[in-house]
């Protein structure tokens, strides 16, 4: 191996052990899905930004408000152990998910407007984000 190839794997494998010590990587997510919901459409409520929460698709069709879809829940993270909780109207919060840095959730066909997602930090318990599933226009 020359000098030069070398000194770019070296300098690789830092970069490397940087990302990870800055907590770049993640923890094995684990999904865990409990109790039904309702959906809300995807607002951000004043909530500090040290993570961000999303829901696809945040909206439920206008024409057919009652009608229940399915959302995949999505979210980024510092804290190294968070969980997703869902509510809705009338009903407690439930766990959703928890899992790493990262990660993603498929709800089932339950969501419906103003379910609203929770991120929180799992030790502390500080919420980092907030979705709340809206309805749409009637199309």
């Amino acid at each position: 191996m020359s000098v030069k190839n070398r000194t770019t794997g070296i300098a690789l494998f830092a970069s490397m052990g940087l990302l990870a010590a800055c907590g770049q990587g993640g923890a094995p997510e684990t999904s865990v899905t409990s109790g039904q919901a309702k959906p809300q459409a995807a607002s951000n409520s004043n909530v500090p930004r040290s993570a961000t929460l999303t829901v696809s698709p945040g909206t439920v069709d206008g024409c057919k408000p009652n009608q229940p879809i399915i959302a995949t829940v999505s979210w980024h993270s510092k804290d190294p152990h968070v969980r997703v909780m869902v509510s809705t109207a009338g009903h407690a919060e439930k766990l959703f998910s928890e899992g790493g840095f990262t990660g993603s959730a498929k709800t089932e066909q339950w969501v419906l407007a103003d379910t609203e997602f929770t991120l929180i930090d799992a030790q502390t318990g500080a919420v980092l984000a907030k979705q709340t599933v809206t309805e749409g226009a009637c199309k």
